[in-house]
């Protein structure tokens, strides 16, 4: 058994990697612990703070109904510490808006967002757009995407469809792709394809292109792209996995990793009294304080406050092992690790994200509770 003396995080999404960047802000040692990739590269990249009739109405006006109260300063505060922790990382967000913005769809859905990494498109208001596909690329329908995006809008919009290129192969996914444009190869491929697509078109129309270019240098080929066509390029994203998630997850962790963030492979099955964590292959260590954020539902009706408690809405007086995600078993004493155990992320109970479209609000509220920075503010009952 190895002796520690330092922050234990389970699981590697968003919760887990802001919760560790938070804590190595304070100099403070941490650990984060998983047997999987985690939850980003099943995210768009798109921070949410409120939406759930999909519309760019004010998030701001709607914080009193949040599960866990927070002022507007201290939102204010979250988002920007937020937005600083990712600029360190290298990913640079939209500066944070009075109310959401519209981004487009791979259907040409208009869909209402808060945060985003530049390299999508976002916009205060729907208006023409030239929509780019690439042949063989799933989920690319350039073609479909215009003609929804008109009947939803009424915008005068175009699509161009660039063949697939001469190294394309039909095992190619969006990873392939993407790694194809990390490439200058992929860039004097795709070029002359852009400039016949855009010919004729007003140049404030910007051009949306699959979000595929590239999983390491997309600024870099975006600069490019905007120098050659002189009009604003962007991407679009597309369904998982996603690319923009698994760009800023490499980027984070790269800059955890630099702060002095340790990353452990294994699959947590237990935590004791006293901080005693256990994974599958016997290996043990005590750690001074546990923060669970292994994302998913729990099952069994049981949900979890940022302290660790635990609920269980079918008997409520009952005590014992509470499984979380059906691996991790915490054992509680006669009264819940409040001091010890934190939960972060979409364990938490009343938030829905994809009810309301809080994903971001969620795991920035969640951890910040957690690790005590939004004292003096009020909770639900719940809590």
């Amino acid at each position: 058994m190895r002796q520690l003396n330092e922050t234990t995080i389970i699981g590697r999404g968003p919760a887990g990697l802001l919760a560790a960047s938070l804590i190595a802000r304070r100099d403070e040692k941490c650990l984060i612990v998983s047997d999987n990739q985690g939850s980003l590269g099943l995210w768009s990249a798109n921070f949410d703070f409120y939406s759930p009739q999909n519309t760019i109405r004010d998030p701001w006006g709607y914080i009193e109904s949040f599960p866990i109260k927070i002022s507007r300063t201290q939102w204010s505060n979250l988002w920007s510490i937020f937005s600083s922790i990712l600029k360190d990382a290298k990913v640079e967000l939209n500066p944070i808006p009075e109310h959401n913005l519209w981004t487009i769809t791979c259907t040409g859905k208009p869909k209402s967002v808060f945060m985003v990494p530049k390299w999508q498109y976002v916009s205060s208001h729907l208006s023409e757009v030239i929509f780019i596909g690439f042949e063989g690329l799933a989920d690319s329908m350039a073609a479909l995407q215009c003609e929804n995006y008109k009947n939803l809008t009424g915008s005068n919009s175009s699509y161009y469809q660039i063949p697939k290129p001469s190294q394309y192969s039909n095992s190619w996914g969006s990873l392939r792709w993407a790694s194809y444009f990390d490439t200058d190869e992929a860039m004097k491929w795709l070029i002359p394809h852009l400039r016949k697509a855009v010919g004729g078109l007003d140049t404030t129309w910007p051009v949306l292109l699959p979000q595929v270019l590239g999983r390491r240098f997309v600024e870099k080929n975006l600069r490019l792209l905007r120098k050659v066509l002189r009009r604003p390029v962007f991407e679009y994203p597309l369904l998982s996995p996603s690319i923009g998630g698994l760009r800023v997850q490499d980027r984070w962790e790269w800059s955890l990793r630099q702060q002095g963030v340790g990353f452990l492979t294994g699959k947590v099955t237990g935590i004791a009294p006293g901080g005693l964590i256990s994974l599958n292959d016997g290996r043990s260590w005590k750690t001074d304080r546990i923060i669970t954020a292994t994302g998913g539902v729990l099952g069994g009706g049981v949900e979890i406050d940022p302290y660790g408690k635990a609920y269980d809405s079918t008997n409520p007086t009952k005590t014992g092992l509470v499984k979380i995600e059906k691996d991790i078993q915490i054992q509680w004493e006669s009264s819940p690790l409040e001091d010890l155990v934190i939960t972060a992320g979409a364990q938490c109970i009343n938030w829905n994200p994809n009810r309301d479209s809080n994903g971001g609000a969620m795991i920035l509220a969640t951890v910040a509770k957690g690790l005590g920075m939004t004292k003096g503010s009020r909770q639900n009952n719940e809590f």
